[in-house]
């Protein structure tokens, strides 16, 4: 007759009984182990048994799935917190709409325009300071709406804006000369932003400029964005087509050469200073090329 010995509770790590027995070859499933089994906790009693001279065990398991990560393709920060540090990058803190908050830009930023960029942080600091397009224009709005997660890059919000402002400030394009202000008002057509955070919510993408009504009533610049498109809304003419392109490749040679001074705006940065995430985001593409019209 078999003897039954006290109970001694143990602890163990074993398979999920309901879980499968092996992954699919060469591929393994988020939150599993390699062999393809769901990690598990089994809380077990051990029972010494003895039946016909040998010693068995028997186990009370119960199973409790540990913890998984959260599937692919979710952002971990709800949408409402990423629109509401857009929106708060946008009209307090960017560099263009207000003076720049430091601490709202990631290390690995890079800013890019339909024709500027890409800009590491330090560039785009600079050269946002060196324009000072919110002392251009005291009460520029960019009247932002319909923020939106990108579906595939869910750390991505895409959203509108249409500039207002009235030139009442000097115009400061160095190295250009100082313009006297116009006195003129600015309404632009509808433009598309976006902004990606990295996983400590600071920026780290900010893109402009992107018309997307050329047609859009009730303005005074429609086929041009971000800081080209409000300047020709008051008058002040930038070089267009190829002599654009032709004026960033000489100006940016002559502040790399020192002939400028170094807090001197550029188009985009020296390519080994933009942060390799971006190399390997996007293809190669600097200031203008590539650029209708350009």
């Amino acid at each position: 007759m078999a003897s039954l010995s006290a109970a001694k509770p143990v602890a163990a790590v074993g398979r999920c009984p309901a879980g499968p027995r092996r992954a699919r070859r060469g591929a393994v499933p988020s939150g599993s182990h390699a062999n393809g089994l769901q990690p598990c906790s089994v809380q077990a009693t051990r029972s010494s048994v003895v039946s016909s001279g040998r010693r068995a065990l028997v186990c009370r398991a119960s199973v409790e799935p540990t913890s998984t990560a959260p599937p692919a393709g979710k952002p971990s920060t709800s949408p409402e917190t990423l629109f509401k540090l857009t929106r708060e990058f946008i009209e307090t803190g960017s560099g263009y709409f207000s003076p720049a908050k430091e601490e709202l830009f990631s290390e690995e930023f890079v800013f890019r325009g339909p024709v500027i960029g890409p800009l590491c942080k330090k560039d785009y600091l600079v050269t946002l300071n060196a324009f000072s397009i919110h002392k251009i224009f005291p009460d520029i709005q960019s009247n932002s709406w319909g923020y939106s997660i990108d579906p595939q890059e869910p750390n991505r919000v895409w959203f509108f804006v249409r500039q207002t402002g009235t030139n009442t400030g000097e115009v400061t394009l160095p190295p250009l000369p100082v313009q006297k202000a116009t006195g003129l008002k600015a309404t632009l057509g509808p433009e598309v932003y976006s902004i990606m955070f990295d996983e400590g919510l600071k920026v780290k993408l900010l893109t402009v400029g992107y018309p997307c009504d050329f047609d859009a009533p009730n303005t005074n610049s429609n086929k041009f964005g971000a800081v080209v498109g409000i300047l020709k809304a008051v008058g002040v003419e930038l070089p267009a087509g190829p002599l654009f392109g032709l004026s960033q490749k000489l100006g940016s040679l002559a502040v790399d050469a020192g002939v400028l001074p170094s807090d001197t705006p550029k188009s985009y940065s020296k390519w080994e200073d933009v942060p390799a995430w971006y190399k390997a985001y996007t293809p190669k593409r600097v200031g203008s090329e590539g650029a209708p019209g350009y």
